[in-house]
């Protein structure tokens, strides 16, 4: 199990990106519902986890929250160029291949007039072994 791993290392790759930085503020990134709704903020959370194979694999959804149209757009192509690759990457140490999955329009009464919008990528790394080496 590796999902909390992932997801710790694609917040904090994400936290680092200038452009995303610009959009959310150093205290726009955070876990989802660990603070009260504020507006701009990209949320991160763990929707789902399993294992085939030797893979183990999780799909992690941003959920941004912006003031504009023009930053949720930004801040979108922005998580694609991170977490949308066709080749192996490495995050905190693990290596990790990462894709696109889905995503879809947010709406929340208490964010009234902001733009919200969920993005969720299928992350892929190699199972941990769960029996002892003989």
């Amino acid at each position: 199990m590796k999902w909390h791993q992932v997801l710790q290392a694609a917040s904090d790759l994400a936290a680092a990106t200038p452009a995303l930085a610009n959009i959310y503020g150093a205290d726009g990134f955070r876990y989802a519902g660990t603070s009260p709704y504020v507006t701009p903020a990209l949320e991160h959370q763990l929707v789902a986890d399993g294992e085939d194979e030797l893979w183990a694999v999780c799909t992690i959804q941003f959920d941004q929250w912006c003031r504009t149209m023009e930053d949720l757009l930004a801040s979108e192509h922005q998580l694609r160029l991170l977490f949308h690759v066709e080749t192996q990457r490495d995050y905190a140490g693990m290596p990790c291949w990462s894709q696109y999955n889905d995503g879809e329009t947010l709406a929340s009464p208490d964010r009234d007039g902001a733009f919200g919008r969920a993005i969720r990528f299928r992350m892929s790394t190699l199972r941990e072994r769960y029996a002892p080496n003989p």
